[in-house]
């Protein structure tokens, strides 16, 4: 399935989550909008590997920049990833942080961007870096991991000090998380893209007019929500292309786009080849899910 609510599985080796984004065998690869309940520090390692959207905000991506990204925030990426644009994506449980924060709940996420190579960052940079040196190790040492793990505490300590406000009455800033509404739209395309979705039914079920979920809703996901729902569906539908021997037809049925003809033009249009054509020139999906 595609994007929408991700649950986040975590392992006892390491107190956080490390993916360093580095397959030379990726192509394109598209985020689509998601949030989860963990902390992300997204951290461009070199290159510029595309755009980033979050909480409404579009990101240019810039070699050493570090972004984070609160729990339940609204996020997506639309990148290139190579050996010469790479990513380090952190994801940090709540549960790690919240025991050593008094006003965690009330906590104002600075997303940045911060410039790791800015001369006052040089022990953050150091310390990123021996994160690096861990995923890229096949067999890390158990020094390296006690590095790693003495690393990782202080990416915490520079988000609890200095990447957090505490929100006050007077503050006008952007609270934890991205509003329900956008997320429960979200949830209920993802869920029901397959069948006959109305954006006029999904306003008057959610009680507000449809130009302004289309106005809300763009401006969090960065696209409207028939334009999301047809990625949803276009992504769903590689995938069937990719893992099953399913008939266009059957696919066609199963997405939400009704008559294989109806796909067939849609799809040609969208990727400039037909639906065969794909399933067999293509081994990688263009798009993933952010399992990350």
């Amino acid at each position: 399935m595609a994007a929408y609510h991700e649950n986040l599985i975590f392992d006892n080796q390491l107190p956080v989550k490390i993916i360093l984004h580095t397959d030379v065998n990726w192509k394109k690869r598209t985020v689509l909008s998601h949030w989860h309940n963990s902390i992300e520090v997204c951290y461009i390692v070199k290159g510029q590997p595309g755009d980033a959207r979050i909480n409404g905000q579009k990101y240019h991506l810039q070699p050493h920049q570090l972004y984070l990204i609160g729990p339940n925030i609204i996020h997506s990426f639309d990148t290139v990833v190579t050996q010469q644009a790479e990513i380090l994506t952190l994801l940090i449980p709540l549960t790690w942080l919240s025991d050593q924060f008094d006003y965690f709940n009330k906590a104002i996420f600075q997303v940045g961007p911060v410039n790791v190579d800015h001369p006052g960052h040089k022990l953050l940079e150091k310390q990123l870096q021996t994160i690096i040196d861990y995923k890229r190790s096949k067999n890390p040492s158990a020094n390296s991991k006690l590095q790693t793990v003495g690393a990782l505490h202080y990416i915490a300590y520079l988000i609890l000090g200095k990447m957090i406000d505490e929100k006050t009455e007077q503050s006008n800033d952007l609270e934890l998380g991205s509003p329900l509404l956008i997320q429960q739209v979200m949830s209920k395309i993802q869920h029901d893209y397959q069948h006959n979705l109305m954006i006029s039914q999904l306003s008057e079920d959610n009680h507000i007019s449809e130009t302004h979920l289309i106005r809300i809703f763009k401006k969090y996901v960065g696209v409207s929500p028939k334009n999301y729902l047809i990625q949803i569906r276009f992504d769903e539908a590689k995938q069937l292309l990719h893992q099953t021997s399913m008939s266009v037809e059957e696919i066609a049925q199963k997405t939400g786009f009704g008559s294989a003809k109806n796909f067939f033009v849609l799809f040609h249009k969208r990727f400039d080849k037909i639906p065969n054509e794909y399933r067999h020139k293509n081994k990688q999906p263009e798009s993933f899910h952010p399992n990350h």
